[in-house]
């Protein structure tokens, strides 16, 4: 505990990289080393858990010798030899392959294999993982030979901007199901340019590992190549994120994570087009497909406003009968801005079986003219089907041709008639004409501590895009109207106006402090009443003074 609690002081904020965390660290921490020979076992534990290649180990060898370039042994292993190797070797559990082991260690490695053939597992017997990143010299090939032992359970090859060969991953993939059958987890990124695509990966490789439960895979891919997706079903977790090959065409991808039996998720990413993301959809089955997350960022924003969200938005309405959760969004960057239009809401939360949707990009309401109406007809609709809608988002700017916003009506309509309704994301115009606030607080007695309310309503976050300051009046109106509206949820609620968004962010703070007044005075009548129904007092003063 000491020893790591040093390492974590050691380490600066200002480090790029856990590798320059162990470089700055590593001169410090070797002086613990002599202090006493349990800070030496807790000090070696820690400074040789992580290996960056074999090069650390190789030098612990007595007889190991370089002349003109090159590494060998004079005479064969014996156990007497490996003594220091062992008292370091046995913490190793995790070895990086980074592309730099020195040239000329053919001999070195293959009389270290004619030695762990005589004595498996001794070389390495608490290597968990093996982390192999950019492109792997002949070198690296040999060591991944080595150290790929029966004790792995991770393995990873990153490709980080060099290229990723096929035939070098397949060897060692190849080479892991029979040395390395306890792998548990596999994840492979290669980037855009990459040989490794999806239709070489190795999948009959896959089908040797009886162990493994969770694969990730980055890799370009052809839409010809789109019908490997589904030949992993056994896995209890897998996650891929697909691109197009060639760097000059338009971006897509795909992402598949989930359990088969439980639940899958898939990410579709589409850049300039929908055309992919239509082909995807209605090219593969996706039946047991449960959550779905549309990125979409067109180079220009009128791009998928039009017709073409209607394809999209039919095409899930045939192929996603099992979909559970939908989330509509935007890259997280500046992308230009683009929009949902909430006409097509109707068919999204038509899907029988959705019960979370999320649309983070804006909901255009252009052509609407009372977008509040629109709202309450949807969430009418949306109480009729099998699995009612628990979970909802939709957002909205107040740019130029957005359309005309929601207000309090739509709220009111959620109190009403979004009884299936349990989180609500919503964006509304607070300073749009609504005319029923309440007058005073309501005391009305909730019978044993409930909500009489026909929402079941536990979480509102409201996205105000009102363009102008509160008035003084208007602090008790809302606070009312919230009271009133929604008596126990949890409500919070922000400005996003690049203009007024700090000054209604502050407006609503004032709003929902007065709205926990009137809920705590509430709570303090309730209380008086059940005393006056056990003769201890009455609550008709109390419940003046609070209305004055």
């Amino acid at each position: 505990m000491v020893v790591k609690l040093h390492a974590i002081h050691l380490e600066s904020p200002k480090s790029a990289s856990p590798e320059s965390f162990w470089r700055e660290s590593r001169p410090t921490l070797h002086s613990l080393l002599v202090v006493s020979k349990n800070f030496c076992e807790a000090t070696a534990d820690y400074l040789w858990r992580e290996l960056d290649g074999l090069t650390p180990l190789l030098r612990l060898i007595p007889q190991l010798i370089y002349t003109d370039g090159l590494y060998f042994m004079d005479k064969a292993l014996s156990t007497d030899d490996l003594r220091r190797w062992s008292f370091y070797s046995r913490r190793v559990k995790s070895i990086r392959l980074l592309g730099k082991e020195p040239q000329g260690l053919s001999q070195v490695f293959t009389m270290l294999s004619a030695y762990d053939v005589l004595n498996p597992g001794t070389l390495f017997p608490a290597l968990r993982e093996i982390h192999c990143r950019n492109k792997l010299s002949s070198e690296d090939l040999a060591c991944y030979s080595l150290v790929a032992s029966p004790s792995i359970e991770v393995l990873t090859f990153v490709d980080d901007g060099y290229n990723l060969p096929a035939a070098p991953v397949t060897s060692c993939l190849q080479q892991a199901a029979i040395r390395s059958p306890r792998l548990q987890n596999l994840v492979v990124r290669a980037s855009q340019n990459s040989k490794l695509t999806l239709f070489q990966f190795p999948w009959e490789t896959i089908s040797q590992f009886p162990h493994l439960q969770s694969l990730t895979l980055e890799l370009t891919f052809h839409n010809r190549h789109l019908d490997q997706l589904y030949k992993f079903d056994t896995l209890k977790e897998y996650s891929l994120s697909l691109f197009r090959q060639k760097a000059n065409t338009k971006r897509f991808s795909v992402s598949v994570s989930g359990t088969p039996s439980v639940n899958r998720n898939i990410r579709l990413f589409g850049d300039g087009e929908s055309t992919s993301v239509l082909r995807w959809l209605t090219g593969n089955d996706i039946s047991s497909v449960t959550g779905m997350t549309l990125v979409i960022s067109p180079p220009h924003a009128e791009t998928m406003a039009g017709p073409q969200w209607d394809k999209v938005v039919d095409c899930l309405a045939v192929v996603g009968s099992n979909l559970k959760a939908l989330r509509i969004e935007r890259p997280r960057n500046n992308t230009p801005a683009i929009t949902f239009p909430i006409q097509l809401l109707g068919k999204v939360m038509a899907l029988d079986g959705l019960t979370h949707l999320r649309i983070v990009i804006d909901c255009q309401h252009n052509g609407i003219s009372q977008p509040d109406d629109l709202f309450h007809h949807l969430l009418l609709s949306a109480k009729h089907k099998r699995s009612p809608l628990t979970h909802l988002a939709l957002f909205h700017s107040s740019g130029l041709g957005m359309g005309t916003p929601l207000s309090f009506h739509a709220l009111d309509h959620v109190a009403k008639d979004g009884g299936s309704l349990v989180v609500l994301e919503i964006s509304i115009d607070s300073s749009r004409g609504y005319d029923s606030f309440p007058s005073s607080p309501s005391y009305e007695r909730r019978v044993g501590g409930t909500d009489p309310s026909p929402h079941r309503l536990r979480s509102l976050r409201i996205r105000d895009i009102r363009e102008s300051d509160f008035q003084p009046g208007e602090y008790r109106r809302v606070a009312l109207f919230l009271d009133h509206t929604f008596p126990s949820t949890e409500i919070r609620a922000e400005g996003t106006s690049s203009i007024y968004g700090g000054q209604v962010t502050k407006g609503w703070k004032h709003i929902l402090e007065l709205m926990e007044d009137y809920r705590q005075f509430r709570r303090y009548i309730s209380d008086l009443d059940c005393g006056v129904e056990n003769g201890k007092g009455s609550s008709n003063t109390a419940a003046k003074s609070v209305e004055a």
